[in-house]
């Protein structure tokens, strides 16, 4: 059977004090909680790949893939949530946040997901209050050598 991230989260509950040769804490059902809110937020804005991990002083990291870029939240007994950002095993961006703001945060992140399908060198939008998707082309230079404007095009009505 596969575990899914969701349960592996659960299973965290059955950590008692010395859970790892003597060492790490007990974590709280409210990390645990939190977690789990944050890993069902991130499969509803299209991450498929997630995965999480317990920590020695009771947190949890809750970690987010998408080709080259890895996502982690770190819940703290202290009731912060640390973010990293990781493109190509490259620091790009590190937080400190609380739980609303990590949540929002997952929001932000839907652009590395379901809404940047690359097709050559356009890309696809899909705008949620006209139901259309538009096509962007990206800028190009002309014969001339100056840039010509991006383009949009209404391609098709969102079924």
């Amino acid at each position: 059977m596969n575990e899914t991230t969701v349960d592996k989260i659960f299973s965290f509950k059955q950590l008692d004090n010395g859970w790892c040769y003597g060492e790490g804490i007990t974590i709280t059902d409210e990390i645990i909680e939190k977690a789990i809110r944050l890993e069902a937020r991130a499969r509803l804005v299209g991450f498929s790949e997630t995965d999480a991990f317990p920590g020695l002083n009771g947190e949890i990291s809750v970690a987010l893939y998408f080709q080259t870029h890895y996502f982690e939240f770190t819940f703290d007994v202290n009731g912060t949530v640390v973010f990293v950002h990781e493109d190509n095993q490259i620091t790009v961006m590190y937080d400190s946040l609380v739980f609303e703001t990590a949540l929002r945060k997952v929001e932000s992140l839907r652009k590395y997901n379901i809404y940047s399908h690359s097709v050559t060198k356009s890309r696809f939008y899909h705008y949620p209050k006209n139901n259309f998707l538009l096509k962007r082309q990206h800028r190009k230079i002309s014969p001339y050598g100056f840039y010509q404007n991006p383009t949009r095009t209404i391609l098709r009505p969102k079924a």
